[in-house]
């Protein structure tokens, strides 16, 4: 994030100000200094310290051209506390408070500005109030008479909700009043003006009042059981707003749209003002400018006619709460939503009511107000690099880069491996139907087995290894980010479809093929498969034409008698044929189960580990073959 605007004075600030102004006393640009690097919770990193230099009140003439902005600044400056001469730290905190400080620290050192201005009490910034408040004593001289201390409280937060506690702003017209004015609808006006132009240029935008008052000695600020704080925190002064630039990456555009094509809902859900939230979901394609969404703000809400023709929709967080459940319904199936200026359970709400209508949600944070969103969610997930511990404790998925498009990236890498585990089943299960017809026909029709017992153990746990396992590597499909997400209640892994395709389609296929092999070993010695339906087969002796062969048996068709050696001979031709036919033909069947859309020419052969796979089945083909010939089996 990067400061890029700063309004006070009433004027706008396009780049730091280096005047005669001293940074103490009520001036705006003090002031603003003073707000911006005290009420600030960003530090200073360990390793990129301050360097101790001489902070002398001189006159530095300066000229800084930065190239890359195109800025020149050629003016005389005389202030009090200055980081020319050192080295300029990096700040590590929230975001916002890094780039309002980095802003600062350039011309004002905050490690000594935060040393002569020590704060006594602090409340953080929480959703609900969206504010931020510190106290600091204060260098303000207070007559002798008195044993009273100058302290200054200073606030930072939503533009709009800290213009409501002042009724003055900082002035440099106004030095006879302690450059103080009255906040008059003039002011309020262009205030608001100018925050809607941040906002609609899509800036996070900031405020920042301030008050001095007096107090005893040995005060110990706080609130009541009330909530009511024994210091000012109404009647403020105005001293700033700033506007905070925060860039989506350059491949966030890429990946929303790659959401759209897939099915894949986007909402935004901010703390930021609704203008800001809805030019940034502009600028990375969330939102289309020439498509009308549905707008539930404070002041204007789009008629309700109009609604369903709407393709998304910008919704305020004070909104939230009155929506009638036919409003969600409308509001949630719109293809993209902006939720603005959001508390925690609003956040909730969403997820919840998201879920009720069906939809499975991901949800992702990297703050405390984030958690019990990331709870809620189906899938939680947290910012790795700059989330909160308890959101991170909270999510179920860490993001280690941060990155939007690396969670699209992980959708399709799901949608990859979910399709190559139904190309693994549907490869895998195909052969174990011609394993069960081998065993059906000697079992129902009394004919030689198909395959031996060994046989189907080489098949399971060796020749079909190799190919299965290299379809867990094969690149996607080229739609498959475009199609619609599966309905986890009908889309199951194992589909009746699946199961079609793998007995019926290809299982008969390659069963076909087995069958023909092994009836073309006893075609070949004048042996039909009717001939063993024969009645007067000569058959109750023993078993015939298996490795256990013990008695001759008689033809009657033909006449030929075959002794239980060349039974044994023929039936281990037979079953090779059969088991030759069934691994060759999950082989090629392999190359069938390599897609599910798109031709296999189209798809490519780069996955080489199928061509390691099939040689390897192969290889052990003719290992097992050999090894079981030369044991006369």
């Amino acid at each position: 994030m990067t400061v890029t605007d700063v309004w006070y004075d009433g004027s706008l600030i396009r780049r730091r100000r280096r005047d005669r102004e001293s940074l103490f006393g009520q001036a705006p640009q003090a002031l603003f200094y003073r707000a911006a690097i005290l009420c600030n919770g960003a530090q200073a990193s360990s390793d990129a310290e301050i360097e101790d230099s001489k902070r002398d009140r001189l006159e530095h003439q300066m000229t800084r051209i930065r190239s890359a902005s195109r800025l020149v600044w050629r003016n005389a400056v005389s202030v009090s506390v200055l980081n020319f001469d050192a080295k300029l730290p990096t700040f590590v905190g929230n975001p916002s408070d890094v780039a309002i400080i980095t802003y600062a620290d350039a011309l004002c050192s905050s490690k000594e500005l935060r040393k002569m201005y020590p704060i006594v009490f602090e409340v953080p910034f929480n959703s609900t109030n969206k504010w931020q408040l510190i106290l600091v004593k204060s260098v303000e001289s207070v007559p002798e008479e008195t044993d009273m201390v100058a302290y200054e409280v200073i606030m930072k937060g939503a533009p709009e909700v800290i213009l409501k506690k002042c009724s003055s702003y900082a002035s440099s017209k106004a030095r006879t009043n302690q450059f103080k004015e009255d906040a008059t609808e003039v002011f309020r006006q262009e205030f608001e003006d100018q925050y809607k132009a941040f906002a609609s240029q899509g800036r996070r935008v900031l405020a920042m009042c301030s008050k001095t008052f007096l107090a005893p000695q040995d005060v110990v600020f706080g609130a009541d059981e009330n909530g009511v704080y024994n210091f000012p925190i109404s009647e403020m002064n105005f001293v700033a707003m700033v506007a905070i630039i925060d860039p989506p990456r350059d491949n966030v555009p890429d990946a929303i749209a790659t959401c759209h094509r897939a099915g894949v809902r986007v909402f935004m859900v901010t703390g930021d003002h609704p203008f800001t939230g809805r030019a940034i979901a502009e600028q990375i394609g969330l939102l289309d400018k020439s498509k009308k969404a549905i707008e539930v703000l404070e002041d204007q809400t789009t008629e309700a006619s109009e609604w369903e023709s709407c393709e998304g929709a910008v919704v305020h967080g004070s909104r939230i709460d009155a929506l009638t459940d036919e409003q969600w319904r409308i509001i949630l199936s719109r293809p993209a939503v902006c939720f603005a200026r959001t508390t925690p359970a609003h956040k909730l709400e969403i997820v919840r009511r998201a879920q009720g209508m069906g939809n499975i949600v991901a949800v992702t944070g990297d703050g405390v107000n984030d958690a019990p969103a990331l709870k809620q969610a189906d899938v939680g997930i947290a910012m790795g690099l700059n989330g909160s511990d308890v959101a991170q404790d909270a999510a179920d998925i860490l993001l280690m880069d941060d990155n939007f498009a690396s969670i699209v990236s992980g959708i399709e890498e799901g949608r990859i491996i979910f399709d190559n585990i139904k190309k693994t089943i549907a490869y895998t299960m195909a052969h174990i139907f011609p394993e069960v017809v081998s065993a059906l026909i000697n079992l129902l029709l009394a004919l030689p087995a198909g395959l031996t017992a060994l046989q189907v153990l080489t098949i399971d746990l060796g020749t079909e290894l190799g190919p299965a396992i290299s379809l867990a590597y094969e690149k996607a499909e080229f739609n498959i980010m475009d199609r619609k997400p599966r309905d986890p209640k009908k889309d199951r892994l194992v589909s009746p479809v699946l199961l079609l395709y793998s007995y019926v389609t290809s299982g008969c296929v390659i069963s076909a093929g087995c069958m023909l092999a092994y009836a073309v070993v006893y075609w070949d010695h004048n042996i039909y498969l009717s001939d063993f339906f024969a009645p007067d087969l000569n058959t109750d002796k023993g078993a015939f034409f298996s490795l256990t062969a013990d008695e001759p048996v008689l033809i009657q068709r033909t006449g030929e008698t075959f002794q239980p050696s060349e039974q044994q001979r023929i039936f281990s031709i037979a079953v090779t044929a059969f088991y030759i036919a069934l691994t060759v033909g999950q082989f090629c069947h392999i190359w069938v189960c390599k897609t599910r859309v798109s031709s296999i020419f189209d798809h490519g052969f780069g996955n080489k580990l199928t061509f390691y796979g099939v040689g390897f089945g192969l290889f052990l083909v003719i290992l097992f073959r050999t090894c079981l010939a030369s044991r006369g089996l």
